[in-house]
């Protein structure tokens, strides 16, 4: 009986553990690669939460593409020219509230990688990103995001 009771509270913990959401900067790195993927994808989402343009340019590549949840390309150049359209197409921070990355899935292969996170925007939805990044000069930078 004490075993069973043992086994169920040890599944029990597992699962209790492994369901909830560990947001970015609470996520243990398995190596420096990680850690400098981790500060990136934090500055990424700083950068949003404050709207500081200048800050979200510096996490892209410079032939790093965002695309819009509408299908809108976003380049770094575009970035500086239209910063209002950037913002009026995000929504402004009051209606939807600050980004929170969760839970990233790492795969590193070289120099490239790819991260899959859960983005909760306040209360009002949840979405999946996912990064396409690279590394030059020791830096990683988005590539791709989705």
């Amino acid at each position: 009986m004490k075993r069973i009771l043992l086994v169920f509270l040890t599944l029990f913990s597992f699962l209790i553990f492994n369901s909830c959401d560990t947001p970015i900067n609470k996520y243990t790195s398995k190596n420096e690669d990680e850690k400098k993927i981790l500060a990136l994808l934090s500055d990424y989402q700083n950068s949003r939460n404050s709207n500081d343009i200048e800050k979200l340019k510096s996490t892209f590549h410079d032939d790093g593409v965002y695309i819009s949840k509408d299908g809108i390309e976003w380049t770094k150049s575009k970035l500086q020219e239209q910063p209002e359209e950037w913002y009026k197409g995000q929504g402004s921070l009051e209606e939807m509230g600050n980004i929170q990355m969760y839970n990233p899935q790492i795969k590193i292969s070289g120099d490239d990688a790819k991260v899959n996170t859960v983005a909760k925007y306040g209360k009002v939805y949840t979405e999946a990103h996912i990064f396409t990044l690279v590394k030059e000069n020791d830096e990683w930078l988005i590539m791709r995001m989705e």
